[in-house]
């Protein structure tokens, strides 16, 4: 199960938290890279903007 981000923010329930984080919640970093796959990377940006939800994530962009 992904998350599929919406307009609005959106809880993230705890098994899906679960499923998104790589490696047990252990944030691996060696050297400037994430030592994640290019999918774990995907379902944990996905959770992420679920969580603030799209409409607010779109106007980050236009300011930077």
């Amino acid at each position: 199960m992904e998350m599929i981000p919406k307009a609005e923010p959106q809880k993230i329930p705890f098994d899906l938290f679960e499923k998104s984080v790589p490696n047990e919640g252990r944030w691996e970093w060696i050297g400037g890279k994430l030592l994640f796959s290019d999918d774990e990377i995907r379902k944990l940006i996905l959770m992420l903007i679920g969580q603030i939800g799209l409409k607010k994530r779109t106007w980050h962009l236009y300011i930077y």
